[in-house]
Formats: structure tokens, sequence, C-alpha cells
């Protein structure tokens, strides 16, 4: 099972609805296909910067698996195609079929890669010469409910928009030995996306992570900010030193890597075990010493 497949599960488990995932018995009827663009671009347009999750196969009402078949979910370039020609710009997506317990379930995913905000209905959508979608509306998903977008939601969009953003990506970190320069020792590593809409480079020369438990909170620092690799012939240069540039108008996909000791790696073993919520918050500073914060769940710890 794949780190997307995992977090499904989880989201269904949870059994709530939210500006991320929305559950469904079934695929789109074909009179339905309106609704699915609304819903597409909806959830584009949330506020959430993780991937999105249209569950099919799930009960509307006690969130039971019921299933559904192999081929109830269009091939992706169908999908795509409707995308293109209703959705303004295009709408990145992927699906995701796979087994729970004997009963399939099938996904649309809606990908964080999207920032290309506010999406758009690109041409009126009619069906039996009624127009269901209006060319030019905007839609957003607020909590379990699809809404049209009011001035604030717009205003909120292009706030986010032109902006630096920094993700996590899939609500991941990864412990283990890194060797430098023949030099093994144990490092957590967080996966991290840069997201920079604006018209200026930045440069971060300093980050910080706080570990969260509900009754405890450790900080670290940063050493560096590097490609996510186990092994470096020679030890990268420490961010402080080196610090990290983003230019204008540009995403980058990097690795944070701190030194962990035995005896933590052993506190979140055993707090794992004990099914406790690891929350991480990751602050970077740019050169003016402004922070960028995001803070995350953290879903899946590799082990390595």
């Amino acid at each position: 099972m794949n780190q997307r497949q995992k977090r499904i599960v989880e989201l269904i488990e949870n059994g709530i609805e939210s500006d991320i995932i929305d559950f469904k018995q079934q695929y789109y009827h074909e009179t339905k296909k309106s609704e699915f663009i609304k819903d597409i671009i909806s959830f584009a347009n949330a506020s959430s910067r993780e991937d999105k999750y249209i569950v099919f196969g799930i009960s509307d009402v006690t969130r039971e698996i019921i299933g559904i078949t192999e081929n109830d979910i269009p091939d992706i370039s169908n999908l795509n195609q409707l995308i293109r020609t209703y959705c303004d710009p295009f709408v990145e997506i992927d699906i995701e079929q796979f087994d729970i317990d004997g009963k399939r379930v099938g996904a649309v995913i809606v990908k964080s890669s999207n920032i290309q905000k506010p999406y758009v209905v690109a041409k009126d959508f009619s069906f039996k010469e009624k127009i269901c979608l209006h060319a030019g509306d905007i839609y957003v998903r607020k909590s379990a409910n699809n809404f049209r977008a009011l001035r604030s939601d717009i205003e909120e969009i292009y706030k986010t928009r032109f902006c630096v953003d920094v993700l996590s990506l899939n609500n991941q970190i990864e412990i283990g030995i890194v060797d430098i320069a023949r030099v093994k020792q144990v490092y957590a590593r967080i996966p991290i996306s840069f997201v920079n809409n604006t018209d200026n480079s930045f440069v971060f020369g300093k980050a910080t992570v706080k570990w969260m438990y509900a009754d405890n909170k450790i900080g670290s620092s940063v050493l560096y900010i590097e490609d996510n690799k186990t092994q470096f012939r020679q030890a990268p240069t420490v961010i402080e030193k080196s610090p990290f540039m983003l230019p204008s108008k540009s995403q980058a996909e990097k690795t944070l890597f701190l030194k962990v000791s035995d005896s933590f790696c052993g506190v979140i073993r055993e707090r794992t075990n004990m099914h406790q919520e690891l929350k991480v918050e990751v602050v970077l500073y740019d050169a003016c010493n402004t922070e960028y914060k995001t803070s995350f769940v953290v879903n899946t710890i590799l082990w390595e």
C-alpha cells in the first residue's frame, strides 16, 4: 500500500468530510458530469495546501466501505479531457484504486501542485438544454461543502496565491542512518515543497523544527537543506553558511536534515506504538528574519 492509499484509509477511518475529503457511494452518473467539474474546481480552490480526495465506494450514511467495480471510474485521459475543456486553468489530478478488506475503493485526487488559483468554469456546461454551470463561475470547498465563491473568498485566494508557501510532502518524516563523508549518524529527514509565487527571490538562512506531542514539545535546528538522499561524498555546508535560495516564480522539493539522538528515536517509537499523535512545525527564516511556517500531523514515519 503506497502513501496515498494509506492516507485514504486514514481519512475513511476518520469518516468526516472536510475541505480535503468527500465520500461518495458511487462514481458520478453520466448525467452528473457537471457535479464532477464543480467538485474538481471547488477542491482546487480550497485553502488547504495538501492533496484532496474524492473517494468512491463509501456509504453516504454509515461511512462503511461498500465498494465499487474496477471499471466504475473512467480512464484518467477521459477525465483530463473533461477538465481541460471546462476548467481554467487546467487542474492536475491522479486516480487511485485499491482493495480494503476485499472491497474496492477508488479516489480522484486533486493534487496539491495546483497553485494557479483561482480555478474557473471555462465555458457553459449544459445538459438537456439546461445550463448547469456558467462560464466564469468560481467554486470553493469550505468544510464539507462546495460554495460559489464570494468576494471575500476570491480576495483570500489572491492573497495566498502571491506569496511563498512551505508545505510538507505527504505529511511524512524519514529517520535513519545518513552517510556524510563516511561518517554515519542518525538523521531525521523531512521532505518539503517550496512554492514562490512572487516576483522576488528569497534566501533562507535558518530553519527550526518543533516535535509536538500533546504533553511535550522538543525543538531542533535544521542543519542542511538538500536533495533527499542517504549518502554524501562530501559534507554539505550547513544552512547558516550556505543559505537556500528560492528564485521568483519557482517551485522546489528539498529535504530538511536534522540530527536526532537514539533516545529521541526511542521516544518516537514508543509513542507511535501508543498511537499518540505527532505534530511537526517547520519554521524557515529569510534574510530579513521573516518567518515562513508549516505544520502537519505526521501520517507516516519511515524507519531506515
